[in-house]
């Protein structure tokens, strides 16, 4: 499932979520969330939390 995208994850744009694997390829080590350059919600977080 490494490097997998799958859609949602926003419901003001068009995002995928991205997963990577750990580094032995077993289980899920981290699923993030990538939105639109025009999503409002992601453009209303404050410049830290991005």
């Amino acid at each position: 499932m490494d490097g997998a995208t799958v859609p949602g994850g926003c419901d003001h744009c068009n995002a995928v979520q991205k997963i990577t694997a750990n580094m032995h390829g077993v289980g899920i080590h981290g699923v993030g969330v990538h939105h639109d350059d025009d999503c409002s919600f992601y453009n209303s977080l404050p410049a830290g939390s991005k």
